[in-house]
C-alpha cells in the first residue's frame, strides 16, 4: 500500500512528518471520522475499547 500524507482529519491526529508511506504485506483496516465525533471522544472510546 502506498499513502500520501496531505492533511490532518481531525485535531488530535498524530504528526507525521513522512508525506509518501509505503508497506508491503500489510494489513489495512479502513476507519471513518467524522467532525461531530470531536464532541463525544470519551463517549465514543469507551464505546469501542471497553
Amino acid at each position: 500500500i502506498k499513502i500520501e500524507v496531505k492533511k490532518k482529519a481531525i485535531s488530535d491526529a498524530d504528526e507525521i512528518n513522512a508525506k509518501n508511506l509505503e508497506a508491503n504485506e500489510c494489513l489495512v483496516v479502513w476507519t471513518a471520522v467524522e467532525k461531530d465525533d470531536e464532541k463525544n471522544k470519551d463517549e465514543i472510546l469507551n464505546k469501542f475499547y471497553l
